[in-house]
């Protein structure tokens, strides 16, 4: 007798096809995170050179470091955020958790504070920071969702493509709205004016993840075995799986008699013939020894005289 399976195994607990709400609450989610990145992209350099009036130097070094913090803390963020989800089976309550925090940090960044000088450059890196930080943490479980919500293809399929139609949306609608907010606060300063475009989009965005949370459903798998490894484990696994899975050069094999070596090809040449090997004793600067310009034009061309393609 075969022993049954529980009700929390993956091969049995499966959801059965996503709603409508399902797919716009998912979809929805990216409208809240590219209203806050495409804000950041187009109008905080401007902000720090024009506003805080930082340097061009220092205003590229603040976004530099925010990139290179980003190199940090996304796999360490994602390496957590998947050992969590082996405890609990859920990662929406993390997008809930850091609706707040990056609508926050967004205003933050665009928030000027009394001191001035080199307190500036600092508020502006350590703003930069902390909404970075936000952001992966909720990215980073939001980017894995599909896997959780269906294993059908088709499904995640249609839950990618109305992310891209949201993400078109949030980027179109931020880039219209911030220039009016500032002009609608222009008596106050323009300082004043990007507090207040920034505070409504803060808002929004952290209310429409809030809300995009809330309609999600994850498969009811439960939750799975913890890996063997620990924490710095697979950290450990992942630095080592990034170089393993180094792009391979394109290879081919040589013709040469007793020759088995493989030696690299450029992609550009990967379709063209190669050289006719020379047979032994013969000359080498025998033009039919060796592939020579009519051959090689010969090859390209079918028997229409057109181009392969």
């Amino acid at each position: 007798m075969t022993e049954p399976k529980s009700a929390t195994d993956p091969q049995t607990s499966r959801a059965g096809p996503l709603g409508v709400g399902q797919r716009i609450s998912y979809g929805a989610g990216d409208l809240g995170f590219v209203l806050l990145w495409q804000g950041a992209a187009l109008f905080l350099l401007y902000f720090y050179t024009d506003i805080l009036h930082l340097s061009p130097w220092t205003a590229g070094a603040i976004y530099l470091a925010g990139m290179v913090w980003d190199a940090v803390s996304d796999p360490l963020i994602a390496i957590w955020a998947e050992r969590r989800v082996n405890r609990t089976g859920r990662y929406g309550p993390m997008i809930v958790w850091s609706a707040v925090p990056i609508g926050l940090s967004y205003i933050l960044m665009f928030s000027i504070p009394t001191h001035a000088g080199l307190v500036i450059a600092v508020w502006a890196l350590a703003s930069h920071l902390v909404f970075r930080t936000a952001f992966t943490y909720a990215a980073m479980p939001y980017s894995a969702l599909p896997a959780r919500m269906t294993r059908d293809s088709d499904e995640r399929t249609s839950l990618s493509a109305l992310r891209v139609v949201f993400a078109a949306i949030a980027g179109l609608a931020v880039a219209v709205a911030t220039p009016l907010l500032v002009q609608a606060a222009a008596e106050s300063g323009e300082s004043a004016g990007y507090r207040f475009a920034a505070i409504a989009t803060g808002a929004s965005a952290a209310a429409v993840l809030l809300l995009s949370s809330a309609g999600l459903r994850e498969s009811p798998a439960g939750a799975v075995a913890m890996p063997a490894s620990n924490y710095l484990g697979d950290l450990g696994d992942l630095w080592s799986g990034m170089w393993r899975n180094a792009p391979p050069a394109a290879s081919a094999r040589t013709d040469a008699p007793g020759d088995s070596q493989l030696r690299p090809v450029h992609p550009e040449h990967a379709l063209l013939p190669q050289p006719r090997p020379r047979a032994a004793g013969s000359d080498p600067a025998s033009p039919r020894q060796s592939c020579d310009r009519d051959d090689l034009h010969g090859s390209l061309v079918d028997d229409a005289g057109g181009p392969h393609l």
